[in-house]
C-alpha cells in the first residue's frame, strides 16, 4: 500500500453530502502505476478554512497540493504557497489509491495535447529565428567577400576580413546550416 504522504498533486473532484466528504487527488505527473489516484473519504466530519483557503477553491482555481498528513481524525491538505492547510476533522477518514477514471484520462490528454500545441509553435518561432540568423550570416559572408576583394593578399585589411569570414564560417557550423 502506497502511503498518503507521498501524495503531490490536485483536486479532481470533490462530493459533499451532508458530513460526508469524498475527495479524488491526481498526482501531479502522469504515472503508469496501477493505482495513481488517491480517494478519500471522511464521515461527520468538519473543515477549517485558514486564510480564506477552502476545498472550494482548491478545486476550482486546480492549486498544487505539495503534501498531506493524516493524523488520527485529521486530514491536513497543504497548498503551495499557502502558509496553512485545509483541516478536515472527522470519524473514519480512509483513504485509498485507484485507477484513473475515463474523465482523468481526458484531462490527461487534453493537458498533453496544449503542452504539444504549445512546443510546436515554440518550435516553429526558434526555426524561424535560426533562419533569420543563418540568412544574416550568408549576407554578412557575401559583404566581407566583395570588400575584401579590395585589399590584396597579405594586408592587414585582407587578414581583418579572412577572420571574420572564419568567426562566421564557425557560426555556420554551430547552426548547423
Amino acid at each position: 500500500m502506497k502511503k498518503i504522504e507521498e501524495f503531490a498533486g490536485y483536486l479532481t473532484s470533490l462530493k459533499r453530502d451532508g458530513s460526508v466528504i469524498l475527495l479524488r487527488l491526481a498526482p501531479w505527473d502522469v504515472r503508469n502505476d496501477d493505482s495513481p489516484v488517491l480517494l478519500v473519504q471522511s464521515k461527520s466530519s468538519s473543515v477549517n478554512h485558514p486564510n480564506g483557503l477552502t476545498l472550494e477553491s482548491i478545486f476550482e482555481n486546480e492549486y498544487e497540493i505539495d503534501e498531506l498528513e493524516l493524523n488520527e481524525n485529521k486530514l491536513s491538505i497543504w497548498v503551495y504557497d499557502f502558509d496553512s492547510p485545509v483541516e478536515i476533522s472527522g470519524d473514519n477518514i480512509s483513504f485509498e489509491f485507484v485507477p484513473y477514471n475515463h474523465e482523468e484520462y481526458k484531462n490527461i490528454i487534453l493537458n498533453k495535447d496544449k503542452h504539444l500545441e504549445q512546443y510546436y509553435k515554440e518550435n516553429v518561432g526558434l526555426r524561424k529565428k535560426l533562419h533569420e540568423v543563418a540568412s544574416f550570416i550568408q549576407q554578412q559572408e557575401q559583404r566581407i567577400l566583395f570588400k575584401s576583394a579590395t585589399h590584396p593578399e597579405g594586408t592587414e585589411g585582407y587578414k581583418l576580413y579572412k577572420g571574420q569570414l572564419k568567426i562566421l564560417s564557425k557560426l555556420k557550423n554551430r547552426l548547423n546550416t
